[in-house]
Protein backbone atom coordinates (compact mmCIF):
# COMPACT_ATOMS: atom_id res chain seq x y z
CA UNK A 1 0.00 0.00 0.00
CA UNK A 2 1.31 3.32 -0.11
CA UNK A 3 2.39 4.71 3.09
CA UNK A 4 2.62 8.37 3.78
CA UNK A 5 5.26 9.50 6.63
CA UNK A 6 4.13 12.09 9.02
CA UNK A 7 7.48 12.77 10.80
CA UNK A 8 6.13 14.87 13.56
CA UNK A 9 2.73 16.90 14.27
CA UNK A 10 1.96 19.50 16.78
CA UNK A 11 -1.83 19.71 18.10
CA UNK A 12 -3.39 23.12 18.85
CA UNK A 13 -6.83 22.89 20.23
CA UNK A 14 -9.21 25.92 19.48
CA UNK A 15 -11.88 26.88 21.63
CA UNK A 16 -12.90 26.68 24.77
CA UNK A 17 -15.24 23.70 24.21
CA UNK A 18 -14.31 20.24 26.10
CA UNK A 19 -15.99 17.75 23.43
CA UNK A 20 -14.34 18.34 19.80
CA UNK A 21 -15.98 16.92 17.14
CA UNK A 22 -12.98 16.73 14.76
CA UNK A 23 -9.99 15.02 16.09
CA UNK A 24 -6.45 15.22 14.87
CA UNK A 25 -7.10 11.88 13.75
CA UNK A 26 -10.03 12.63 11.37
CA UNK A 27 -7.68 15.50 10.38
CA UNK A 28 -3.99 13.23 9.53
CA UNK A 29 -6.40 10.71 7.83
CA UNK A 30 -8.10 12.95 5.33
CA UNK A 31 -4.96 14.45 4.32
CA UNK A 32 -3.39 10.89 3.82
CA UNK A 33 -5.79 9.41 2.46
CA UNK A 34 -6.42 12.85 -0.07
CA UNK A 35 -2.79 11.53 -0.99
CA UNK A 36 -2.80 8.55 -1.48
CA UNK A 37 -6.44 8.60 -4.01
CA UNK A 38 -4.14 10.03 -6.45
CA UNK A 39 -1.18 8.39 -6.22
CA UNK A 40 -0.18 5.73 -9.13
CA UNK A 41 -0.88 2.97 -7.20
CA UNK A 42 -4.48 4.06 -6.26
CA UNK A 43 -6.76 1.74 -8.59
CA UNK A 44 -9.64 4.60 -8.99
CA UNK A 45 -8.24 8.00 -9.01
CA UNK A 46 -11.96 9.06 -8.68
CA UNK A 47 -11.70 8.38 -4.65
CA UNK A 48 -9.76 11.82 -4.63
CA UNK A 49 -13.41 13.19 -4.32
CA UNK A 50 -14.39 11.63 -1.31
CA UNK A 51 -11.64 13.56 0.13
CA UNK A 52 -12.49 17.40 -0.98
CA UNK A 53 -15.42 19.14 -1.31
CA UNK A 54 -17.47 20.25 -4.55
CA UNK A 55 -16.17 23.61 -4.59
CA UNK A 56 -12.48 22.74 -3.61
CA UNK A 57 -9.60 24.79 -4.81
CA UNK A 58 -5.97 24.36 -5.00
CA UNK A 59 -3.50 27.34 -5.65
CA UNK A 60 -0.07 25.88 -7.05
CA UNK A 61 2.37 27.50 -9.27
CA UNK A 62 0.87 30.84 -9.38
CA UNK A 63 -2.41 28.80 -10.84
CA UNK A 64 -5.58 27.70 -9.72
CA UNK A 65 -7.28 24.23 -10.16
CA UNK A 66 -10.63 22.48 -9.48
CA UNK A 67 -10.61 18.80 -8.37
CA UNK A 68 -10.84 17.55 -11.98
CA UNK A 69 -8.25 20.06 -13.50
CA UNK A 70 -5.64 18.99 -10.87
CA UNK A 71 -6.20 15.47 -11.53
CA UNK A 72 -5.64 15.72 -15.01
CA UNK A 73 -2.72 17.80 -13.94
CA UNK A 74 -1.19 15.27 -11.95
CA UNK A 75 -1.83 12.79 -14.32
CA UNK A 76 0.07 14.44 -17.18
CA UNK A 77 3.80 13.48 -15.94
CA UNK A 78 3.90 10.48 -16.81
CA UNK A 79 4.93 9.05 -13.00
CA UNK A 80 4.94 5.63 -12.80
CA UNK A 81 6.44 5.46 -8.83
CA UNK A 82 5.72 8.13 -6.05
CA UNK A 83 6.43 8.90 -2.63
CA UNK A 84 5.55 11.88 -0.23
CA UNK A 85 6.97 12.43 3.41
CA UNK A 86 5.07 15.19 5.51
CA UNK A 87 6.59 16.96 8.55
CA UNK A 88 6.45 19.51 11.82
CA UNK A 89 2.61 19.63 10.89
CA UNK A 90 0.65 22.14 13.14
CA UNK A 91 -3.18 21.35 13.18
CA UNK A 92 -5.64 23.65 14.71
CA UNK A 93 -9.77 22.54 15.36
CA UNK A 94 -12.91 24.32 15.79
CA UNK A 95 -16.18 22.98 15.70
CA UNK A 96 -16.63 22.08 12.28
CA UNK A 97 -13.52 22.70 10.20
CA UNK A 98 -9.89 22.47 10.82
CA UNK A 99 -6.79 23.72 9.28
CA UNK A 100 -3.30 22.30 8.91
CA UNK A 101 0.23 23.35 7.71
CA UNK A 102 3.33 21.38 7.08
CA UNK A 103 6.43 20.53 4.68
CA UNK A 104 6.08 17.95 2.53
CA UNK A 105 9.01 16.24 0.34
CA UNK A 106 8.05 14.88 -2.90
CA UNK A 107 10.05 12.28 -4.79
CA UNK A 108 8.87 10.79 -8.56
CA UNK A 109 10.04 9.05 -11.16
CA UNK A 110 8.45 9.71 -14.53
CA UNK A 111 8.62 7.75 -17.98
CA UNK A 112 8.17 9.71 -20.90
CA UNK A 113 9.85 8.52 -24.86
CA UNK A 114 11.20 5.92 -22.78
CA UNK A 115 13.31 7.75 -20.38
CA UNK A 116 12.98 7.57 -16.66
CA UNK A 117 13.58 10.87 -14.93
CA UNK A 118 14.06 11.15 -10.83
CA UNK A 119 12.17 14.55 -9.72
CA UNK A 120 12.62 16.41 -5.89
CA UNK A 121 10.51 18.56 -4.92
CA UNK A 122 10.41 20.57 -1.53
CA UNK A 123 6.90 22.39 -0.64
CA UNK A 124 5.34 24.37 1.99
CA UNK A 125 1.42 23.19 1.98
CA UNK A 126 -1.44 24.14 4.17
CA UNK A 127 -5.20 22.34 4.07
CA UNK A 128 -8.19 24.17 5.07
CA UNK A 129 -11.16 21.47 5.88
CA UNK A 130 -14.36 21.55 6.52
CA UNK A 131 -17.42 19.24 7.83
CA UNK A 132 -19.82 17.72 4.88
CA UNK A 133 -22.13 15.29 6.09
CA UNK A 134 -20.26 14.32 8.79
CA UNK A 135 -17.17 13.78 6.98
CA UNK A 136 -14.16 15.90 7.00
CA UNK A 137 -13.15 17.23 3.57
CA UNK A 138 -10.26 19.62 1.92
CA UNK A 139 -12.18 22.91 0.61
CA UNK A 140 -8.57 24.63 0.00
CA UNK A 141 -5.40 23.19 -0.55
CA UNK A 142 -2.05 25.27 -0.72
CA UNK A 143 1.08 24.81 -2.25
CA UNK A 144 4.41 26.65 -2.51
CA UNK A 145 7.29 24.53 -4.49
CA UNK A 146 10.65 25.91 -2.40
CA UNK A 147 13.30 23.42 -4.00
CA UNK A 148 12.99 21.26 -6.52
CA UNK A 149 15.68 19.63 -9.14
CA UNK A 150 15.53 16.24 -11.66
CA UNK A 151 17.75 14.28 -13.07
CA UNK A 152 18.02 12.07 -16.21
CA UNK A 153 20.80 9.47 -15.85
CA UNK A 154 21.14 6.29 -17.51
CA UNK A 155 21.63 4.19 -14.32
CA UNK A 156 18.10 5.34 -12.96
CA UNK A 157 16.78 2.88 -15.77
CA UNK A 158 18.30 -0.19 -14.21
CA UNK A 159 17.76 0.95 -10.32
CA UNK A 160 15.14 0.58 -8.45
CA UNK A 161 13.66 4.10 -7.02
CA UNK A 162 13.79 1.92 -3.48
CA UNK A 163 17.39 1.26 -3.54
CA UNK A 164 18.27 5.27 -4.40
CA UNK A 165 15.16 6.55 -2.05
CA UNK A 166 15.58 7.52 1.52
CA UNK A 167 14.07 4.89 4.11
CA UNK A 168 10.97 6.10 4.40
CA UNK A 169 10.29 5.10 0.89
CA UNK A 170 11.94 2.08 0.73
CA UNK A 171 9.55 1.23 3.61
CA UNK A 172 6.74 2.35 1.52
CA UNK A 173 7.46 0.05 -2.21
CA UNK A 174 8.22 -2.74 0.49
CA UNK A 175 4.61 -2.47 2.15
CA UNK A 176 3.22 -2.75 -1.16
CA UNK A 177 4.91 -5.84 -2.02
CA UNK A 178 3.26 -7.32 0.73
CA UNK A 179 0.14 -6.32 0.87
CA UNK A 180 -0.50 -10.22 0.41
CA UNK A 181 0.20 -10.35 3.82
CA UNK A 182 -3.54 -8.94 4.85
CA UNK A 183 -4.94 -12.24 3.22
CA UNK A 184 -3.43 -15.16 5.85
CA UNK A 185 -5.62 -15.33 8.62
CA UNK A 186 -3.40 -16.55 11.28
CA UNK A 187 -1.28 -12.81 10.95
CA UNK A 188 -2.59 -10.51 13.55
CA UNK A 189 -0.52 -7.60 12.14
CA UNK A 190 2.47 -7.20 10.05
CA UNK A 191 4.31 -3.82 10.08
CA UNK A 192 7.38 -2.31 7.66
CA UNK A 193 10.08 -0.58 9.13
CA UNK A 194 12.58 0.61 6.57
CA UNK A 195 13.82 -2.64 5.29
CA UNK A 196 12.40 -4.55 8.62
CA UNK A 197 9.27 -6.40 8.42
CA UNK A 198 7.58 -7.40 11.86
CA UNK A 199 4.47 -9.56 12.02
CA UNK A 200 2.47 -11.90 14.83
CA UNK A 201 0.48 -15.11 14.13
CA UNK A 202 -2.47 -16.48 16.06
CA UNK A 203 -2.62 -19.12 15.94
CA UNK A 204 1.10 -20.08 14.63
CA UNK A 205 0.54 -22.26 11.53
CA UNK A 206 2.65 -24.94 10.55
CA UNK A 207 3.97 -23.09 7.24
CA UNK A 208 5.18 -20.01 8.77
CA UNK A 209 8.61 -20.09 8.40
CA UNK A 210 7.91 -20.49 4.37
CA UNK A 211 5.47 -17.49 4.77
CA UNK A 212 8.21 -15.65 6.34
CA UNK A 213 11.03 -16.40 4.13
CA UNK A 214 8.22 -15.96 1.04
CA UNK A 215 7.98 -12.29 2.80
CA UNK A 216 11.95 -11.65 2.48
CA UNK A 217 12.84 -13.03 -0.33
CA UNK A 218 9.63 -11.54 -2.48
CA UNK A 219 10.59 -7.73 -0.75
CA UNK A 220 14.37 -8.40 -1.40
CA UNK A 221 13.66 -8.72 -4.90
CA UNK A 222 11.26 -5.92 -4.89
CA UNK A 223 13.49 -3.10 -3.50
CA UNK A 224 17.00 -4.80 -3.55
CA UNK A 225 18.25 -3.98 -0.68
CA UNK A 226 18.75 -6.43 2.45
CA UNK A 227 15.12 -7.58 4.05
CA UNK A 228 14.70 -9.08 7.55
CA UNK A 229 11.54 -10.54 8.74
CA UNK A 230 10.79 -10.89 12.50
CA UNK A 231 7.66 -13.40 13.44
CA UNK A 232 6.39 -13.70 16.73
CA UNK A 233 3.49 -15.22 18.21
CA UNK A 234 0.56 -13.90 20.15
CA UNK A 235 2.27 -9.92 20.65
CA UNK A 236 0.64 -7.01 20.75
CA UNK A 237 1.55 -4.46 17.31
CA UNK A 238 4.59 -2.33 17.97
CA UNK A 239 6.65 -5.46 18.99
CA UNK A 240 10.29 -4.85 18.55
CA UNK A 241 13.35 -7.06 18.86
CA UNK A 242 14.30 -7.17 22.76
CA UNK A 243 10.62 -7.14 23.41
CA UNK A 244 9.69 -10.21 24.06
CA UNK A 245 10.73 -13.92 22.35
CA UNK A 246 10.35 -14.15 18.64
CA UNK A 247 9.46 -17.29 16.69
CA UNK A 248 12.07 -17.18 14.21
CA UNK A 249 13.95 -14.03 12.27
CA UNK A 250 15.38 -14.58 8.13
CA UNK A 251 17.24 -11.89 6.08
CA UNK A 252 16.93 -12.18 2.28
CA UNK A 253 19.66 -10.49 0.40
CA UNK A 254 20.93 -10.64 -3.09
CA UNK A 255 18.19 -12.96 -3.85
CA UNK A 256 18.84 -15.25 -1.26
CA UNK A 257 18.90 -16.20 2.10
CA UNK A 258 21.79 -15.32 4.24
CA UNK A 259 22.17 -18.03 6.22
CA UNK A 260 23.74 -17.04 10.33
CA UNK A 261 26.64 -18.67 11.24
Amino acid sequence: MKKIIIVSITFLLCGCSSYQEITEQDVKDTILGMFDSFSVESSDKNNFYNYVTDDYLLYEMGKKFNASEFLDFASSFGTIEDDWELSDMKISIDKESAHAYFNNKGRFVTLNEGKKTLLNFEWLESAYMVRVDGKLKIKFYFSDAVNQSSEAIDWLNETPLAQIAPPSMRAKVLSAELKYLNGIPEIQWWEVVENMVFMSFSPVPNDYEIIIRDAALKGNKRIDFGVHVWAVKNQPAGWRPGNGPYLGVVTARYGEFEEKD
